[in-house]
């Protein structure tokens, strides 16, 4: 099968920058099965560029670890959706959302046997969040000496809304006929 990465990735290399990949498969998504093995608070990872912050020198992106905050198989809002505790922000969308249990076992839907281990599984993916606006003023604060202003912000909530990783394979037919209209890609 042809890769659109492929010519990107020659270009890149080329000019002396080498791109970091990972390749997820079908089986790397967590499923439904899996899903109802677990609680409904979980570590996760969750990888991308916050803020557009990333390590440019070595061309790695920012990996940051948070929890569910709504059971991941529980269609949060009737949506095929679930939400996160983790610091997210705008950059962030995009992001894959890892299900993360180190050293433990868990029995994968493509595997008979528990796997030892650290366990780290495709869950969903993340585009949204609950923002928190407050309009800043600034006050003044009588202090013993003078009069300073001040000024007040609001904390950021730190929820993210992920669609579940299970609905990329939605595109699994559109894909197929696209490759199989254009043989030659």
């Amino acid at each position: 099968m042809y890769y659109p990465m492929t010519s990107i990735n020659q270009r890149f290399r080329n000019i002396g920058i080498p791109l970091f990949q990972v390749y997820l498969e079908e089986k790397s998504i967590i499923s439904a099965e899996n899903l109802d093995q677990i609680d409904a608070v979980n570590d996760i990872l969750m990888v991308g560029y916050p803020n557009g912050i990333w390590d440019e020198y070595n061309n790695l992106p920012i990996v940051r670890k948070g929890i569910t905050a709504t059971h991941p198989n529980i269609d949060y809002q009737n949506r095929k959706e679930f939400m996160i505790d983790a610091a997210c922000f705008p950059g962030s969308s995009g992001s894959p959302v890892f299900f993360y249990k180190p050293g433990s076992a868990l029995r994968l839907k493509h595997d008979d046997r528990p796997r030892m281990g650290n366990i780290l599984a495709l869950m969903g993916i993340l585009y949204a969040g609950p923002q928190h606006f407050i309009d800043g003023e600034i006050t003044i604060r009588d202090i013993p000496t003078r009069k300073v202003p001040f000024f007040k912000t609001g904390i950021p909530n730190n929820l993210g809304l992920a669609i579940e990783a299970v609905r990329l394979l939605d595109f699994k037919p559109l894909i197929e006929e696209i490759l199989q209209d254009n043989p030659s890609q």
